[in-house]
């Protein structure tokens, strides 16, 4: 609760700092969500080459 109200003040006496640091916090959760997605994806296919392959 007092972490929300102070986020909440935060955003209303520096919005454009808090705004930033929001947006580059959402990137950063979408590109390491994206990376694990992908590695995840990388390592699947790998492996059904190399069954199909042998």
């Amino acid at each position: 609760m007092n972490k929300i109200n102070i986020n909440k003040l935060y955003f209303i006496y520096n919005p454009d700092l808090s705004f930033r640091n929001y947006i580059n916090n959402l990137k950063s959760q979408v590109s390491t969500h994206y990376k694990v997605k992908m590695s995840i994806t990388f390592i699947v296919a790998s492996l059904f080459y190399f069954l199909y392959i042998k």
